[in-house]
């Protein structure tokens, strides 16, 4: 794979991996820094990279695992995550009742299991293919649709709660 191949097929794909990296991450500065290394990883692999099917699923799976191996290692550190907070000091109700609205779903989300969050994340938010998550969570299609479906419910049933 040529620089210009590489340019126009794979930095592209930052972006979807910065943002699976930021949910597992709940960090902005580790997203950025993991999407740069898969980026780093898929050049210094460029002449095997076509061998894969689906590179942008094969990098999520990457940014994945690598996300997994970060924490493992905050863990093993006894550092604590902190998410990261909007500094917004709007005054607008609507924007806050929407920012309120988007807070109570990640609150909820996040007390999901892993591979409930890592399904929900991977369909609505990078709108990847039930095949494309199977591969990146290695799940089967049938249990990414059963993981899915049991999020979705779940989610659902909490969200009612609150309302």
């Amino acid at each position: 794979m040529t620089r210009e191949e590489f340019k126009s097929a794979i930095v592209p794909l930052q972006q979807p991996f910065y943002r699976l990296a930021r949910w597992l991450m709940n960090n902005d500065e580790d997203a950025e820094d993991i999407s740069q290394e898969i980026i780093l990883r898929l050049w210094k692999m460029r002449d095997r990279v076509s061998a894969y099917n689906n590179i942008k699923a094969f990098g999520l799976k990457m940014t994945r695992n690598l996300c997994l191996d970060h924490l493992k290692k905050k863990s093993r550190n006894s550092v604590e995550l902190q998410a990261s907070h909007d500094n917004g000091h709007s005054t607008d109700e609507n924007r806050i009742e929407a920012s309120d609205h988007l807070n109570l779903v990640k609150q909820l989300i996040r007390q999901l299991p892993e591979s409930q969050q890592l399904v929900l994340q991977l369909r609505g938010v990078e709108e990847l293919e039930i095949d494309e998550i199977a591969e990146v969570a290695d799940m089967t299609p049938n249990n990414v649709r059963v993981v899915l479906s049991r999020a979705r419910k779940k989610l659902k049933e909490q969200y009612e709660k609150y309302q």
